[in-house]
């Protein structure tokens, strides 16, 4: 799978906050904003609840609290989106809340691909035959709802650390840290239950 650059410009981050200072201002401007991120947002919610009617309405919740609480959005050098989603995970914790549901990751094959073409788990890459790589599956499937979003985040939407942090509201070093250490957890279960087996 061809990993997508999150990755913004100086010059783009700068662009992207005259224009939120022109929304801030006057919230005819804010159509710009909404345009440019709707797409991403809807597709980000619709991987959590997997239905287009609620995905639709927790978007038009997300861009509502969006565009009220604008005036209170500071610049800290990274894009918009890191704040757009924030808002989006805390709309969708909510309504997992209220709703009494549990989110779940759903795996695709690529996903897992990916996870074991990127030496995620050191040199011994010859244990991802197709059975094992249905191991992985069953680990992931066991992490806690943060764990699966900081995999997500990090590795199939390659998120830097520090637009995760701005997600989270944590510094990037915990961030890292907290990967690592969930890498690390991931690759003792792993190889556990390859010896066990």
């Amino acid at each position: 799978m061809k990993k997508v650059s999150k990755y913004l410009s100086k010059a783009s981050l700068l662009k992207e906050w005259e224009n939120i200072q022109a929304a801030q201002k006057n919230p005819k401007h804010f159509r710009k904003i909404y345009e440019k991120h709707y797409e991403s947002i809807f597709r980000f919610v619709y991987s959590k609840v997997h239905d287009d009617f609620l995905a639709a309405d927790l978007v038009a919740q997300i861009f509502l609290q969006a565009m009220q609480n604008l005036h209170k959005y500071q610049f800290r050098g990274v894009p918009l989106s890191a704040w757009l989603f924030r808002l989006a995970h805390n709309q969708i914790a909510y309504y997992f809340r209220q709703q009494k549901k549990q989110q779940f990751l759903a795996l695709e094959k690529a996903n897992v691909q990916e996870l074991t073409e990127e030496n995620y788990f050191g040199e011994d890459q010859g244990i991802f035959s197709e059975k094992n790589k249905a191991l992985l599956k069953r680990i992931l499937n066991n992490l806690s709802i943060s764990e699966i979003q900081l995999i997500e985040w990090r590795i199939f939407e390659n998120r830097q650390f520090k637009e995760i942090a701005t997600l989270l509201n944590l510094s990037a070093n915990t961030v890292k840290m907290r990967f690592y250490r969930l890498l690390d957890k991931m690759r003792k279960r792993i190889n556990a239950q390859v010896q066990a087996a």
